[in-house]
């Protein structure tokens, strides 16, 4: 942070911005106020569209000023951060500690964004933290939960929160043709929409290479009836018989992956999405099967962050907002123990052939602001 504390702030109205910010950066200039903090000046809007033409507005933070149209922007931008806020909206945190991540090396070559998925005021209090930019006529809208698994936009049913994403994504490499690496983060429910994400994106033919980063989510999107099954001396146990708490392995046991009819007796519907691939939505099924799906995810550059405090029924771990429905539950106790699972499942089941990575953040508890600019965090968010 302190590189970004040395540097010359200027105070540009977004009209005007633009231009300014890339001649400044061309000419190895201080860059824009905008690559400093989220402020009310730095947060934008891009139009979508729908099969009906009018896709409703989009509202995200960015580092540099983005404006509608087909401008073409910054030449010395050659990748992009869009980083995907968590359950409570909490959208400028999240844009700042991308900022964090990046110093100023990166911010120079990187443009930063921060996706805000609306949430209307008869939610504000339920899901929205007090510094969230108030939505503005035409903005899409979801409830505090649906943007995560691609529900429509209550305001819009043509609009899923996936599409969204990938208009944005298609916008930015329109306006940035320069740009060579697209990664897309989340970071705990921002993170579920990520890993959700990956296997059902609909992007046009990339001219860039796409990366994502998936941090601390509450729960994991599984390919098949498999879960997680905690074993000592090859038997069969309850996760409460592993001693998991503040551990960053798996205590006493060993884990398989397994399927058996006591999943089904015992938790109906385990394996419908968001936890697995059954019962897909309409909206998803009808672009692809879930077979189609497992292998998109399986061809996609993933790197998986765990916070090793992100354990246990303490407050850095934040467990009391953690989905312990049975669906959850399966896939193990606690977040950290939930990720090493997955990773396990990843390797041994779906066994991709493509970049796969498993770092564990020391020191950080379910925090976006200690994981994101930690060491680790910015080496898979930058590498």
């Amino acid at each position: 942070m302190m590189a970004l504390l040395l540097l010359t702030v200027f105070i540009i109205p977004a009209s005007k911005a633009a231009g300014n910010t890339a001649s400044n950066i061309a000419a190895g200039k201080p860059i824009s106020t905008c690559s400093m903090q989220a402020s009310p000046e730095c947060f934008f809007r891009v139009d979508l569209k729908s099969a009906s033409n009018n896709g409703g507005t989009l509202g995200f933070y960015a580092s540099e000023p983005f404006t509608n149209g087909n401008t073409r922007l910054n030449t010395s931008i050659t990748s992009v951060l869009i980083a995907i806020h968590g359950h409570s909206h909490d959208v400028s945190k999240t844009f700042n500690a991308a900022i964090a991540a990046a110093k100023t090396d990166n911010l120079r070559s990187t443009l930063i964004i921060a996706p805000l998925f609306q949430v209307d005021d008869a939610n504000a209090q339920k899901c929205r933290t007090l510094d969230q930019q108030s939505s503005q006529p035409g903005d899409l809208m979801w409830n505090c939960n649906s943007w995560m698994a691609d529900g429509a936009a209550q305001n819009m049913a043509e609009m899923t929160s996936f599409k969204a994403l990938d208009q944005l994504v298609e916008q930015i490499a329109e306006r940035y043709p320069s740009v060579k690496t697209v990664t897309i983060a989340g970071f705990s429910a921002g993170a579920q929409m990520v890993q959700h994400y990956v296997p059902f994106s609909n992007l046009n033919a990339k001219p860039y290479a796409l990366r994502f980063v998936i941090a601390d989510p509450g729960t994991w999107l599984y390919f098949d009836q498999q879960r997680p099954q905690p074993t000592i001396a090859d038997k069969p146990v309850s996760w409460a018989d592993c001693d998991l708490d503040g551990k960053t392995d798996f205590g006493k046991c060993s884990i398989e992956m397994s399927t058996s009819q006591d999943m089904e007796n015992n938790c109906a519907g385990y394996n419908d999405w968001k936890y697995g691939t059954d019962k897909l939505p309409k909206m998803l099924s009808q672009n692809r099967s879930a077979g189609l799906a497992r292998k998109a995810y399986q061809a996609a550059d993933i790197t998986y962050l765990e916070a090793a405090l992100d354990s246990g029924s303490s407050k850095k771990a934040s467990y009391k907002i953690l989905d312990k429905s049975c669906g959850a539950a399966l896939q193990g106790p606690f977040r950290l123990h939930r990720g090493l699972a997955y990773h396990l499942y990843d390797q041994q089941i779906l066994a991709s052939p493509h970049h796969r990575m498993m770092e564990i953040v020391p020191d950080c508890g379910h925090n976006v602001a200690c994981v994101f600019p930690s060491e680790i965090g910015r080496k898979a968010l930058f590498r």
